[in-house]
């Protein structure tokens, strides 16, 4: 088989570390997301929703932070990951985060009550 040909193996690690930061070093911090899929592909959209702190009275607002869109592959590995790396997190604090996933997808945060029910 020809030099060109030849199939290179690819250290996607190594090619991570080395990736050029494309955000300007800036980040956000979000508090909702909300997520759409289609055969192909998955939408994050991340939000930060809160209260404007010089008129704490008023209603919250929301403010779409980001939009990522990825593959359904990925989207299921990012699940997983999270799912393993939030367990392992949970066993070394001795915390058991107070959130599940309902039914119909959306994360819900459980009272004391309900959740000593899944005991």
């Amino acid at each position: 088989m020809p030099p060109a040909m030849r199939k290179r193996q690819i250290d996607i690690e190594e090619i991570l570390n080395a990736a050029i930061d494309a955000t300007d070093n800036k980040f956000s911090y979000a508090t909702n997301i909300r997520l759409n899929i289609t055969n192909n592909e998955v939408t994050l959209d991340f939000y930060f929703v809160g209260v404007d702190p010089r008129n704490p009275n008023a209603d919250p607002i929301a403010q779409r932070l980001n939009r990522i869109v990825i593959p359904v592959a990925l989207a299921k590995n990012i699940g997983e990951l999270l799912i393993d790396n939030t367990s392992r997190w949970e066993e070394t604090f001795g915390v058991e985060l107070p959130f599940r996933i309902t039914d119909s997808g959306e994360a819900e945060a459980e009272s004391d009550e309900a959740a000593s029910e899944h005991d």
